[in-house]
């Protein structure tokens, strides 16, 4: 086996190894092996392992989102660690690891060489380990309820868990879906990544039970109520569904493929009402109609943190401007919920864009977010001879969720996005889809 060979293998079974792994993070190392700290370490040590393997090949910065990823981990990298300094607060540092560390999987994803075999294999995997676990959120909410988590070691107060975010307004002690995550928004989001990894990835013709394992997904992204999730998987849809013109290629197979999730669907709305007395039609319906008429508290506070977003109450620095790039740099990893966890005046903002601004400042928040655009634009332009739509609808179920959350802040959700974004400019990926005279123009 040749060296080459040798380093394609370690990068394909490192990422399929990560692949598996992320989702059961939370239980393994946060619940199982509470306290250690050496989880985060291991995880990193092998991101930034894969990403070391091929960063300095001679073609890795000819894409120009090769180029926008790699700025703004320079940027991020110089910024935390200027404002770590200055302010000598050390957990800043965890603050820049986290928006760093998952964007470095981009470069071995890019990189990676893979057949059409493997490929299928990679999103095989993420969708059915997903599918499973949204069949295993649905039955702990409603069956084995909270009780169960707060055994496992969530955070709680002793009878409820303690964030209000596990529960839906009116419906408090009845428990959103959260799977094997930390909070439903979460694993709403990324089931919404799974189900376009599954819909939009069109050289998935192997994928086995692809229809039982959609509903299950969308049964368990239903279920977590998470509203972000839903509008991001929306727009995704239409993004794809005009990309493709999916409509003028109906056929009777495919009516009947969708006549079939449509029953399975039905099949569970008669298990709701039967078993959970319409449970999770209520709390829909609810969460719904409360959105639209201003009911929801947790709804008004996403739209009044959009229109009036808090004001930075951090101080800076004797003779610092706070509106200054200066400022800009010592006020990062001073705002969001991580940093509320070790200080007492964090800037709480909820949405991701607004938190990003205040981390890295007006432009580079536009640096940070340039990646994603790019993609979605270069997708739209790329679409006659290259139909891998799948990234960019990723990208797009994100950015939705950026939106209304503070999702940046948390490592999976951008692991994911990047990840995808990897592989729309994997060369092997490519000569998966377009013609090799055609591959030169993307």
């Amino acid at each position: 086996m040749t060296l080459a060979k040798k380093k394609d293998d370690i990068l394909y079974w490192g990422i399929v190894g990560l692949i598996l792994y992320m989702p059961l993070h939370y239980y393994l190392c946060e619940l199982l092996l509470r306290g250690t700290g050496f989880d985060n370490l291991l995880r990193d040590a092998v991101i930034a392992l894969l990403a070391a393997m091929v960063f300095f090949r001679k073609d890795t910065f000819k894409e120009p989102l090769s180029i926008l990823v790699t700025a703004s981990i320079v940027l991020i990298a110089i910024m935390g660690t200027v404002s770590t300094l200055c302010n000598q607060v050390i957990p800043i540092l965890n603050i820049a690891r986290t928006y760093i560390v998952p964007m470095l999987i981009f470069f071995a994803a890019k990189n990676v060489c893979l057949t059409k075999e493997r490929f299928a294999r990679l999103n095989i995997l993420l969708t059915v380990e997903l599918a499973v676990i949204s069949l295993y959120g649905f039955i702990q909410a409603f069956f084995l309820t909270d009780d169960f988590l707060i055994f496992l070691g969530y955070p709680n107060d002793g009878e409820f868990l303690s964030s209000y975010s596990f529960y839906i307004s009116h419906f408090y002690g009845y428990q959103r879906t959260v799977g094997t995550f930390i909070s439903p928004n979460i694993f709403g989001a990324i089931l919404a990544v799974a189900l376009c990894v599954l819909l939009f990835t069109d050289n998935n013709r192997q994928f086995k039970w692809k229809y039982i394992w959609g509903t299950l997904i969308m049964v368990g992204l239903v279920t977590t109520y998470s509203r972000s999730a839903w509008v991001g998987l929306a727009m995704a849809t239409a993004y794809t569904l005009l990309l493709s013109k999916a409509w003028t290629r109906l056929s009777k197979k495919t009516i009947r493929r969708g006549a079939l999730v449509l029953l399975t669907f039905a099949v569970f709305v008669v298990f709701d009402h039967l078993v959970l007395d319409g449970l999770c039609r209520e709390m829909f319906f609810s969460t719904v109609f409360r959105t639209f008429n201003g009911q929801d508290p947790s709804a008004g506070a996403h739209i009044e943190h959009l229109t009036a977003p808090p004001v930075s109450n951090q101080d800076t620095l004797p003779g610092v401007d706070g509106d200054s790039s200066l400022g800009a740099i010592l006020r990062f990893g001073l705002n969001g919920p991580m940093a509320n966890e070790f200080l007492d005046n964090a800037t709480n903002v909820e949405s991701s864009l607004y938190l990003m601004v205040y981390e890295l400042g007006i432009v580079g928040a536009l640096l940070y977010f340039a990646p994603y655009v790019l993609l979605i634009v270069r997708t739209i332009r790329n679409r006659s001879n290259y139909s891998y739509f799948a990234p960019a609808a990723i990208c797009l179920v994100v950015l939705g969720s950026y939106v209304f959350l503070p999702n940046v802040q948390t490592f999976e959700i951008p692991f994911y996005c990047f990840l995808f974004m990897g592989l729309y400019d994997n060369p092997s990926v490519k000569a998966l889809y377009v013609r090799p005279t055609e591959q030169a123009t993307l």
